[in-house]
């Protein structure tokens, strides 16, 4: 599958970081005023948003402009990405200073349909959906979260010092935070949506863990 690597405009990554990930990637994807940043270091993503933050993008690259106001900047890149015939995308630039944006973004990517893998500063992530069984062999030691963003039914998650067994979770009742990887680590749930985050401090950029 090739790697897919999306950019929004949060500054949480250095430069550093952002240049290793994208020189593995096959195809990048920048929402608006994000590809300056990959433009910056030598890369032509594609680009597309209503291009309120840039509105003379370099003529050299692939620019889609979706000027609909209901829809973010995270919705049109993940909907191209989609249309482009991808299945499966990495996103960076998630975390910045307005927790509004990092809640939109989590819900575009709810909405995406297909998976998308969140690479934050230290951690990375998933949305668990009901239905959807998620095995990863991730290193014992490493921190993991999982947290309910509605309520979820059936919950069991192995592989962990804390584990679970079809419990329900909630954002106004329980969750599992800051739980600690034991093993060959498998969450499944009936219904509902779920951010699962495990730390990433060490690892080369493309690592996955994924054993199903």
């Amino acid at each position: 599958m090739s790697r897919v690597l999306g950019l929004l405009a949060g500054g949480d990554l250095s430069l550093a970081e952002l240049e290793r990930w994208a020189r593995g990637a096959d195809a990048l994807y920048a929402a608006d005023s994000a590809g300056l940043r990959l433009v910056g270091l030598g890369f032509r993503p594609t680009l597309v948003g209503d291009f309120d933050s840039w509105p003379d993008p370099p003529a050299h690259l692939r620019c889609i402009q979706v000027p609909d106001q209901n829809s973010s900047d995270a919705d049109k890149m993940l909907a191209l990405a989609a249309t482009d015939g991808h299945a499966r995308l990495a996103l960076m630039g998630l975390e910045g200073d307005d927790p509004g944006h990092v809640l939109g973004t989590l819900h575009s990517v709810a909405r995406a349909g297909y998976p998308v893998d969140l690479i934050y500063r230290r951690f990375a992530g998933r949305l668990v959906r009901g239905g959807e069984e998620i095995a990863l062999d991730i290193p014992a030691g490493r921190k993991l979260s999982l947290l309910p963003l509605a309520e979820c039914r059936g919950v069991t998650l192995s592989g962990t010092a804390w584990p679970l067994a079809h419990a329900t979770l909630s954002p106004d009742g329980h969750g599992s935070l800051s739980n600690q990887v034991t093993g060959p680590m498998r969450v499944t749930m009936e219904s509902g949506l779920a951010h699962l985050s495990w730390s990433r401090e060490g690892d080369a950029p493309w690592t996955s863990y994924e054993s199903n």
